[in-house]
């Protein structure tokens, strides 16, 4: 898939997936669980106050809940976003385009 964004796009593509529950999921558990999905796919973890504003900025909810028969379950959103930025500019002159 990235290979044909590059292609018809002219862009670079990077995938990002940033855990919503940073008490379970540790830098080596994150990183298991990205080689599932693609090889390229980049996996962010830290703590609940470093990930909390991050989830809020792009509008994702999650919450634990109990359920009887459950270990564990996390409720949270699934959105995927495409953030457009120039090779010159920071993060602070990013588009934002929700799919």
């Amino acid at each position: 898939m990235m290979i044909v964004w590059e292609a018809k796009a002219g862009m670079e593509v990077v995938p990002v997936f940033i855990t919503v529950d940073p008490e379970r999921d540790n830098v080596e558990q994150v990183c298991e669980c990205v080689k599932e999905f693609h090889p390229d796919l980049i996996g962010l973890t830290g703590t609940a106050d470093e990930t909390r504003p991050v989830a809020h900025a792009f509008r994702v909810y999650y919450m634990k809940t109990e359920q009887e028969g459950s270990d564990y379950l996390v409720d949270h959103s699934i959105v995927m976003y495409i953030l457009l930025i120039e090779p010159s500019q920071d993060l602070k002159g990013i588009s934002l385009l929700c799919i």
